[in-house]
């Protein structure tokens, strides 16, 4: 998620993100929101 990740690895970065992006947004979205909400 770096920059020097990015232009080491452009592609390798892009796939994942799209992924990430995609499917396991709403996925990491819930479990960091309720962390957030314990943090408080």
């Amino acid at each position: 998620m770096l920059g020097t990740s990015g232009q080491v690895l452009p592609k390798t970065c892009k796939k994942p993100t799209a992924l990430i992006s995609s499917p396991v947004s709403p996925l990491v979205q819930s479990p960091q929101r309720d962390q957030s909400h314990f943090a408080e």
